[in-house]
This record gives structure tokens, C-alpha cells and sequence, in this order.
């Protein structure tokens, strides 16, 4: 006998056999092959973020078969990737079984909560701050032990907003048969096995209550989501970044609409932000708050925060020269005194005299769009003047204005999508200091891909417009 075995499927051919019996013998082997792959398939595929995000082959692992069991082993978990696991296990919720790294503190305290209320179990793993825990792994266990099926997703996403929707990451999805096919049973085996050693690691701990939360959080084993976006882009922030340096655009992600989650069983204090003293400035504020009606801004990060804004119908018919007058929308003074920082007020600007006195920084900024994608240089003039009464020689009163106008023209307006009106968006980026620019522009149309997320952000309604601002919250 000739003997070969494929995939555990047996062909047996005796010595001497004539060509029509070999012929025979190998479509039946083709046939018993075809029908052995349709079911128990073992298909693997390569997912590379973000046009092929995590959290959406998590979605379709998840839904392909009643699930048993869902195990987890990530380096970080914040509250942005959370909310998105939870809000697609739904009840399965219960059968996940995580073990979260806090290496650097990168895992956040409000992350960890909502995990420990709503998850199986949950450990966190810490052996030295030199050897960081690092898997990303997730496995969706079918009926069974061994299961029908092993649904999994091993790669470089974390369970941040980052690791499962915004960033270049890729994962290798696959889906096992252990029940059927011995070698996708040993590989099912790894996993538990891999699991079952960490949680019995001395260097593993049960969270099981928020009270332990808060002592790693003032032990700094753990960071709040707030403190986490005050830490901005980490590692890179000393990296030689912007176009102007590298000569290729750059674009910010999309900001993420995160699902809503239920009211937190605590609020958790940053040790830190506690005991750090109120500057001068800070005091003087607090002395004479000002009162918003507006959605409150995020906290302000150089090179991570990000304002948008429609644009009133004036604002476009001058931006493309079919009106007489300069494209320098008004942002208005609740835009400015929500996050005053991102506009470098007060410390960016000097007082200049035109006709009349008025406070200007002319910021350096770049501009991208689709019809400019590399981006083009400009001067963004962001100023402001105080308001006026009528006088003889100005009958009319005239409002407080903070208005942005970039220029030269000519050069703004070359950077206009086609598609261009009222239902376009400004998005205007702080950079950070090391950056070649202070601000980075986008001028997006309704339509593309980015469009329904930025206009998410717009919290706030004036007269004839809308803006918002959001945080950059680029994760890993």
C-alpha cells in the first residue's frame, strides 16, 4: 500500500494499480477533502487596522455561534475600548474571562471598574517594570470542551479605542474546530493553558472590588482616563514629527464615537491632579468663573485636542470669492473661553493698532484637504477685539469678535474640496511645540469617511452655526 494522509483525511492506493482505479481513488480523495474543509474549516486571515478594524472582526467572531466561554489576555484596557467590547457582548459580557497588563500605569482605573462590574473575571498581571505583559489574544469558545468551535484573534490591538478601532494594527483571525481536528484542539489547548499560568502566577491578582481599584490607582500602578489623555502621544512626543520635516502628510485619526455605558459604580481621583497646587492664573480664574451654557471641553493637550466648526453661508461665499469681503469666521467668545489654552490665550497674542486696537497671534499652520492631501503653508491669523459701543462716529454697536483668517487667499482657496458649502467642517489641530506648525487644518466635505465622526463633536449651536471640541485619543 501507498498510504498519504491530508488533514486527517486517509488515501490509501495499492502498489500496482492500474491508471482508472489511481484517477478514481484521487477525486474521491479531492471530494473527501472538499467535504472535510466545509466542515471544519480552519480559515485564517490577516486584519490590518483601521480600514479593517479589530473591533469589527471581534464583532463577526463573536456572532458566528453561541459562545461559551471568551477569554482575553491585553497589555491595557481604557474606557473608550471597553465601552465598545461591552456594548457588542451585550449578556455574554459574563462569560469573559480577561487578564489586563499596567505596565507604565497605561491601563486606566475607570476601565478596570467597568470590567470587574460587567466581566466574568478579572486579573491584572505585574511582574517587573522592566518585562512588560504584552499579549493581545482573544478567544470566543463555542458549546463543548473541547468546543465545536474556537473563534480567535491574536495580533497587537489593545482593549483601548486605539488597539480596536483607530490605529495601524493587525491581528491574524482564525477559527478552529477542536472538537473535530486534533490539531486545532492543541491549539485551542495553548490558549487555555496559557491563561490557566497566568491567573495561578503569584504575579497575578483578582480584582474584585473598586475599593482595590483606588489603592493601585494612589499606588500608581493604575492611571484615571484623565491623566492618561494629559499624558498625550508618550513615547513620540520627542520624534521628529509634521510634514514639514518629514516631507509626506499627516492626517489625525477619526475621533471615536464610543458607545454609551451605564453610570460608573465610583469616580475615581487621580493622587496626582489631588495634590497639585492651583497657579496664580488658575486661582484668578476660579475667582471669576465664567458661565457656559455650552457641552464642556475636554481637558487641553498640545497635539491632541482638536476644535471643528460649520460654516454660516457668508463664511463660505467669501472663503470662494463669490462675496466681497476676507474669510475670517467669527468663533465667538464662548468658543475661545471653553479652552482658551488651545488658542494660546492670552499668552500667544500682542496688541496691534489698525483702525482700531485689537489682539492678534499670527500662528503658523497647514492645511490639507482632498484636493491639497501633502497640505499647504499658511499664516493663521487668530485675533480679537473687544466690544464697542455706538459712538458719532459709529452709530453702531459692534459685538466682541475672536476670528481666525488664513491666508494668503489665494492660497487658502486652492486648498478647497470640491463640494465645498455650508455642510463642510473646519477641523483645526493644536500641535504640539515640537511641531514645525501651531495648528494643522483639515477642510473635510460631507460624504467622506471621517465626515460623521467629526460632526459627533459638534456639542455646541450658535446663531447660523455649530463647533465642538475633542480629544485626539490616539491609544495603544
Amino acid at each position: 500500500m501507498i498510504e498519504l494522509e491530508i488533514d486527517g483525511v486517509g488515501m490509501r492506493v495499492c502498489r500496482g494499480a492500474d491508471s482508472r482505479t489511481v484517477a478514481a481513488v484521487k477525486r474521491e480523495q479531492t471530494y473527501r477533502l472538499l467535504k472535510f474543509d466545509q466542515a471544519h474549516s480552519r480559515t485564517m486571515r490577516l486584519i490590518l487596522g483601521p480600514e479593517k478594524s479589530a473591533i469589527n472582526a471581534l464583532r463577526e467572531l463573536h456572532g458566528q455561534g453561541e459562545v461559551r466561554r471568551i477569554t482575553v489576555l491585553v497589555a491595557w484596557a481604557r474606557i473608550a475600548g471597553v465601552a465598545y467590547f461591552l456594548d457588542m457582548l451585550g449578556a455574554d459580557s459574563t462569560k469573559v474571562h480577561i487578564v489586563i497588563g499596567m505596565a507604565g500605569a497605561g491601563t486606566s482605573a475607570e476601565a478596570l471598574s467597568y470590567l470587574r462590574a460587567h466581566c466574568g473575571s478579572v486579573h491584572l498581571f505585574h511582574k517587573h517594570h522592566r518585562q512588560t505583559f504584552h499579549p493581545k489574544v482573544y478567544c470566543f469558545d463555542g458549546v463543548g470542551n473541547p468546543p465545536d468551535t474556537a473563534r480567535v484573534l491574536v495580533g497587537s490591538s489593545n482593549l483601548t479605542g486605539g488597539g480596536l478601532f483607530a490605529n495601524f494594527e493587525a491581528s491574524l483571525r482564525a477559527t478552529l474546530t477542536p472538537a473535530a481536528v486534533d490539531k486545532d484542539k492543541q491549539a485551542w489547548q495553548s490558549i487555555v493553558e496559557a491563561y490557566d499560568h497566568l491567573v495561578a502566577s503569584p504575579f497575578a491578582e483578582a480584582i474584585v472590588s473598586d475599593e482595590r481599584i483606588q489603592v493601585l490607582l494612589e499606588e500608581r500602578y493604575l492611571s484615571t482616563e484623565k491623566s492618561l489623555r494629559r499624558r498625550g502621544r508618550g513615547d513620540g512626543e520627542g520624534a521628529a514629527k509634521g510634514s514639514a520635516r518629514r516631507g509626506k502628510p499627516e492626517a489625525p485619526p477619526p475621533p471615536l464615537a464610543v458607545p454609551k455605558l451605564p453610570p460608573p459604580t465610583k469616580v475615581f481621583v487621580d493622587p496626582t491632579a489631588a495634590s497639585k497646587p492651583i497657579s496664580p492664573k488658575a486661582a484668578t480664574s476660579a475667582a471669576s468663573p465664567t458661565v457656559l451654557t455650552a457641552a464642556p471641553a475636554p481637558a487641553f493637550v498640545a497635539d491632541g485636542t482638536f476644535f471643528v466648526r460649520t460654516l454660516t453661508a457668508n463664511d463660505v461665499a467669501k472663503a470662494l470669492g463669490a462675496q466681497v469681503g476676507t474669510f475670517e469666521p467669527d468663533l465667538g467668545i464662548m468658543a475661545r473661553d471653553q479652552l482658551p489654552e488651545f488658542w494660546g490665550w492670552p499668552d500667544k497674542f500682542k496688541t496691534v493698532i489698525h483702525t482700531k486696537p485689537r489682539e492678534e497671534w499670527a500662528a503658523r499652520a497647514i492645511v490639507f484637504s482632498t484636493t491639497r492631501p501633502a497640505g499647504v503653508e499658511i499664516e493663521l491669523m487668530i485675533w480679537f477685539r473687544e466690544a464697542r459701543l455706538k459712538t458719532d462716529d459709529d452709530p453702531r454697536p459692534h459685538a466682541a469678535e475672536f476670528r481666525l483668517r488664513p491666508g494668503p487667499k489665494a492660497t487658502f482657496q486652492s486648498v478647497l474640496p470640491a463640494g465645498f458649502g455650508v455642510t463642510s467642517l473646519v477641523i483645526i489641530e493644536r500641535l504640539g511645540n515640537s511641531e514645525a506648525y501651531d495648528f494643522r487644518l483639515r477642510i473635510i466635505t460631507q460624504g467622506e469617511p471621517e465626515y460623521d465622526d467629526y460632526q459627533s463633536y459638534l456639542t455646541t449651536t450658535r446663531p447660523g452655526h455649530r463647533f465642538g471640541y475633542g480629544p485626539d485619543d490616539t491609544e495603544g
